[in-house]
């Protein structure tokens, strides 16, 4: 289609920051036909179909880095793979960007029913969100403390099912990505409004918040995008390799090398949000 022409994989490999701005772009258009065709479930939506339009891409990007990760040797495991770590991290931040700004800007009533959805799930990280950004909140703006395993067992399914979802569909995880950096998208764009619209107590402690939750959500985000392109490199790998060959070998041996250390970064975001991040607040 005429979006994959956009994103040539050669381009986004080579300069990931164009990943970046194309972020951007499948965003605002998904956004966009979100709001014409499914304004009723608008929130979900546009996730769907920013997801749909970065997915065949991606794909393709999966496929060349299979057939040359195939070849490489595993000591320069990450550093031969960081060209795509970076390319979904771009696009990440484009699809952040983009939502934070909209967010900033339209109306609160339009802002409610865009991140309808991500507001729900902010409500139960902040339990005054919602409250806060219309400058109803009365009670504190402490934010929900869980134990350490059930923030792990959550936290590594996600992990797993960003994974199964690569592996299954291979950049089937984009969904879960772009999920989260809506809800960064929301969150961040929550606290600049409430600033503007002079709710300078409750934003600010907001802000405070959100900052030091940052500290555990940087890994927990790095956990998910490489447990994404884990999963995608290994499902094109199972298509452009013979099964059990010694390169499909090597190849999964990558891959669950970095799928690895996927869990690794969710186990330390978990360890940082109960015995720092909770601590602190």
């Amino acid at each position: 289609m005429v979006l994959e022409l956009i994103l040539k994989e050669r381009w986004v490999d080579n300069i990931p920051i164009y990943a970046f701005f194309l972020g951007v772009i499948f965003t605002s258009i998904g956004a966009m036909i979100s709001s014409i065709l499914f304004l009723d479930v608008l929130s979900i939506a546009m996730i769907f179909l920013i997801s749909l339009f970065i997915i065949p891409s991606l794909s393709a990007l999966l496929v060349e880095e299979a057939k040359e990760g195939a070849i490489r040797g595993s000591k320069a495991l990450f550093k031969d793979h960081i060209d795509i770590f970076q390319t979904y991290l771009f696009l990440f931040l484009g699809i952040f960007l983009f939502f934070a700004i909209i967010g900033t800007f339209i109306p609160l009533g339009s802002y409610m029913q865009v991140f309808a959805y991500q507001i729900v799930q902010l409500n139960k990280i902040f339990p005054n969100f919602s409250q806060t950004i219309q400058g109803l909140a009365t009670g504190p703006l402490q934010s929900q403390a869980y134990a350490f395993s059930s923030i792990i067992k959550n936290n590594m399914i996600v992990n797993i099912l960003t994974f199964a979802l690569s592996l299954l569909y291979g950049a089937g995880a984009m969904f879960i990505i772009v999920l989260n950096a809506s809800i960064f998208g929301a969150a961040i764009s929550g606290v600049i409004r409430s600033f503007a619209f002079g709710f300078i107590d409750k934003a600010a402690e907001l802000f405070i918040i959100i900052t030091i939750i940052s500290l555990h959500l940087i890994p927990e985000v790095a956990a998910y995008l490489l447990a994404a392109i884990a999963g995608g490199i290994l499902s094109k790998g199972l298509l452009v390799e013979k099964f059990m060959s010694e390169r499909f070998i090597k190849l999964t041996k990558d891959s669950l090398t970095i799928f690895a250390a996927s869990i690794i970064l969710v186990i330390i975001a978990a360890f940082i949000e109960v015995f720092i991040t909770s601590g602190i607040l």
